[in-house]
């Protein structure tokens, strides 16, 4: 059975200082580069909100150079009635144009600077759940994504934001069109989807990486994938002023143990695209 690990940035930089939100982005950079991971890590920019094209420029040249993935991280608070729950009106032109903007960016940025990087993957901001969303982004031509988080609901009372709850763990990446995209089962559609199987440095755990490649054995995933997401402002203090030597540490020591005591390959989504055909 193959075994690939993903390394998901979703690059949300929760602080106020703008020097804390560049050092936190540099450290995570440094330390996957430092540990073997250049060209093989997946950054999803949260470019709407915190305008990587314009702010944080070195860092995207640093990236792209390497040969990483760059996807876009879009958060839909804009279209939200209260926290956690889609509002009533939603509509896909305007969840359309909200995306291209940042898409538009992001892909003009690397065209510019003569990147080849292409902007292909996806990741929906507190990895909300509606076809309204997925059609936009099929118009928008994404054709990887990764939002679906097995045994997972959050949201209001209905589950309006995501409802995952039925999904087992250890399970492939699937196909799947703007309306389906909870059937794992489905193997056509225009995106791939690759589910997360942890979430959270602090809260990563081995047992939970035992017990997904369990579970993917059997049910033959092939290739069986494992999703970590992560977020720079992780590696910050808890007044999120400054980095954090030790949540730096926890971070290069889970790469380093993971390296030497699992049989797998560090991939990031466009490449698990192609590989997965």
């Amino acid at each position: 059975m193959r075994t690939l690990f993903l390394v998901t940035v979703d690059c949300d930089l929760r602080a106020d200082d703008p020097h804390a939100r560049a050092d936190g982005l540099y450290a995570v950079l440094d330390v996957l580069g430092e540990e073997g991971l250049a060209g093989r890590v997946t950054w999803f920019l949260n470019e709407n909100d915190f305008g990587f094209t314009e702010n944080h420029q070195d860092f995207l040249a640093e990236a792209a150079e390497r040969g990483d993935a760059i996807g876009i991280h879009d958060h839909f608070e804009p279209f939200t009635a209260r926290a956690g729950e889609i509002a009533v009106g939603f509509e896909t032109r305007s969840v359309l144009a909200y995306c291209r903007a940042a898409r538009d960016r992001v892909a003009g940025w690397l065209e510019r600077e003569g990147y080849r990087a292409q902007v292909r993957a996806h990741r929906n901001g507190y990895l909300a759940q509606t076809a309204e969303i997925y059609e936009a982004l099929a118009a928008l031509e994404y054709t990887v994504l990764s939002d679906i988080w097995p045994r997972h609901r959050s949201g209001d009372r209905t589950g309006a934001w995501l409802d995952n709850s039925e999904i087992p763990m250890g399970i492939a990446p699937y196909r799947h069109d703007a309306h389906n995209f909870t059937d794992y089962t489905s193997r056509t559609g225009r995106f791939l989807q690759a589910p997360i199987a942890a979430m959270f440095l602090g809260t990563f755990r081995y047992e939970l990486l035992d017990r997904w490649l369990e579970a993917s054995e059997q049910q033959e995933a092939d290739p069986a994938v494992f999703t970590w997401c992560l977020h720079p402002y992780e590696v910050l203090n808890d007044a999120r002023d400054a980095v954090s030597p030790g949540l730096v540490e926890v971070l290069r020591d889970h790469l380093r143990h993971i390296q030497s005591d699992y049989d797998l390959e560090f991939a990031s989504l466009t490449q698990l695209e192609e590989i997965v055909g």
